[in-house]
C-alpha cells in the first residue's frame, strides 16, 4: 500500500451525538492535528481548537495516508452529509489531487492539482478543454445565431464546473 502526505479540511456542523464517532473514525485513519503530531486527537475539545487555529475549519493532515486518503473518514463524512476539502500529494504515478464534497447527496468531485503546497489551485487538462471548445465549436455551427449566447453560457458553466468554481465555500466546523 502506498502512503503519502494528506490534509483535509472539515466544516459544517456535526451533531454532538457523532462526535465520537467522529473522533473514533479520525483515530482509525491516524489523521492528526499537527504534522509533527505523534497520535490523533482524542477529544472533542482538540478538534475545536484545531479549528479555531485554522480559519474555523477542522484541519487534519498526516505524512503517511493511505494512498493519500483518509478513506474511513471520508466515507463517514460524506454518508453524514457533512463538508470537506481534501487535498494529497503526487506520489510516484499518483497526481497531486483535491477532492471536495459539498455536503450534498452527489459524490465527492476530485480535482488535479499543480502539488498540495498550492491547495485550491486546481488543473484542468487540456484535453477537458479541448472537449468543452469542440462541443462549442459544434454548437455554433449548428446552432441558429440568436442562440450562440446559449452555447457560450453552456462552455463558460461546464469551464466553471471542472475547476471547481461552482463549489460554494467550506462553511465553519461546529459541534452543535
Amino acid at each position: 500500500m502506498d502512503r503519502f502526505p494528506a490534509l483535509i479540511l472539515i466544516g459544517g456542523d456535526v451533531p454532538a451525538s457523532l462526535a465520537p464517532e467522529l473522533l473514533g473514525e479520525i483515530q482509525d485513519d491516524r489523521a492528526m492535528i499537527d504534522w509533527k503530531d505523534v497520535d490523533p486527537p482524542n477529544t472533542v475539545e482538540a478538534l475545536l481548537g484545531s479549528a479555531s487555529k485554522h480559519g474555523g475549519y477542522l484541519r487534519l493532515c498526516s505524512s503517511y495516508a493511505d494512498y493519500g486518503e483518509f478513506d474511513n473518514l471520508e466515507r463517514w463524512l460524506h454518508s453524514h452529509r457533512i463538508p470537506y476539502r481534501r487535498s494529497s500529494d503526487a506520489y510516484c504515478e499518483y497526481d497531486a489531487t483535491l477532492q471536495i464534497y459539498d455536503g450534498g447527496v452527489a459524490s465527492p468531485k476530485d480535482f488535479l492539482m499543480h502539488d498540495q503546497s498550492e491547495y485550491g489551485k486546481i488543473c484542468v487538462p487540456a484535453a477537458t478543454l479541448k472537449t468543452f471548445i469542440e462541443e462549442y465549436e459544434a454548437d455554433r455551427r449548428a446552432l441558429p445565431v440568436e442562440r450562440i449566447g446559449e452555447a457560450a453560457d453552456c462552455m463558460i458553466d461546464s469551464i466553471k464546473s471542472a475547476a471547481g468554481l461552482d463549489i460554494p465555500p467550506l462553511p465553519p466546523f461546529r459541534i452543535v
